[in-house]
């Protein structure tokens, strides 16, 4: 398949900002499969492909709960210099947030506004369990802290039969999680993000296709496991719809393993989700890619998967002072 113009222009955008500060200085001609790449930071470099304010927490993040960051495997090196990474351009939207619950509050709300559902809450990641302590001056455990996950698994071999569930390698994972209230209602808000994708529709089918057919019963938002879910990016957001279903309907237990403190273990609790597939406005063919994964979802639940430009989902941040840097620094090296 043939490059897209959307991904020409960002390959060329991309290194021509590379001189701008916001890099401070990185080189370029990195490690990529293999062969040096002009749109590739050097690997003694490649922490400058994250928002500076993030770098380090960021690393500690992944190292903590063992995350596999994009092609570490392939490059033997991370966080990847590659300047079109969805991961990269995902982390740096939303990672300075993850512990700001007004933040992530506000984000969400102007999108329970579009479908009439009031988000008063955003609840503590289910899965990030390390954020949290047990207080000794208090005597009990203080909540984790953590309100938005990325790489989001959660009980894969359990819920949808599959072999792995480690965070961002080998199963159903979601880029970024939030957990949240609205009202008695429990949410699940997973969030895909998307750069400069862009899939061959000749393309040989996925592997297991099969393997999540009886998952979809009459209960499920899409209306049968289709032959279009043997072409990605289809099969994606379709197994991300069935591991939301079945965490709904089953509330597998969460929480951190202590044999001196069995309280933090819990069923999770879980009503609805909200499915949110973030693909850039020039993105036009995989925007048309994700329209044509809506139309397979009944018709009352398809205000429930919403797509979004990254700017679209960040606009409530441009209101919050403390993050008009970050606000700079996405209009500087994405949005402009």
């Amino acid at each position: 398949m043939n490059e897209t113009n959307y991904k020409s222009q960002q390959r060329k955008l991309q290194q021509e900002r590379l001189t701008n500060p916001i890099f401070e200085g990185a080189r370029n001609m990195g490690i990529f499969s293999g062969k040096q790449r002009q749109f590739v930071i050097c690997y003694e470099d490649s922490l400058k492909n994250l928002y500076a304010p993030i770098r380090q927490d960021a690393l500690e993040y992944f190292e903590r709960y063992n995350i596999v960051w994009w092609h570490q495997y392939e490059d033997r090196c991370f966080p990847t210099g590659h300047l079109l990474s969805s991961q990269i351009h995902c982390l740096n939207h939303l990672f300075a947030i993850r512990k700001d619950h007004d933040a992530v509050l506000a984000m969400i709300q102007t999108l329970g506004e579009k479908v009439g559902v009031h988000f008063d809450k955003v609840l503590p990641s289910p899965i990030d369990t390390q954020e949290g302590y047990f207080d000794k001056e208090l005597q009990k455990p203080v909540s984790n802290s953590n309100f938005i996950s990325f790489e989001f698994v959660c009980h894969n071999i359990d819920m949808l039969n599959e072999t792995h569930e480690s965070r961002g390698k080998n199963c159903t994972s979601v880029d970024a999680f939030i957990y949240a209230r609205a009202g008695k209602e429990y949410w699940l808000i997973p969030i895909e993000w998307k750069y400069t994708e862009s899939y061959d529709p000749a393309a040989d089918d996925v592997h297991n296709y099969s393997r999540y057919i009886s998952f979809v019963g009459s209960n499920s938002r899409l209306l049968k496991w289709s032959n279009l879910f043997k072409k990605e990016p289809f099969y994606e957001f379709g197994r991300q719809t069935l591991l939301m279903e079945q965490l709904i309907a089953n509330h597998p237990i969460v929480g951190k393993v202590s044999k001196q403190h069995p309280e933090y273990l819990h069923p999770l609790k879980a009503d609805k989700f909200l499915h949110l597939i973030v693909v850039p406005n020039g993105n036009t063919e995989l925007r048309a890619d994700v329209k044509k994964f809506q139309a397979e979802i009944k018709e009352d639940a398809r205000p429930y998967c919403m797509l979004l430009s990254p700017e679209e989902l960040l606009n409530p941040l441009k209101q919050i002072d403390e993050y008009a840097p970050l606000v700079e620094y996405l209009e500087t090296r994405y949005w402009l």
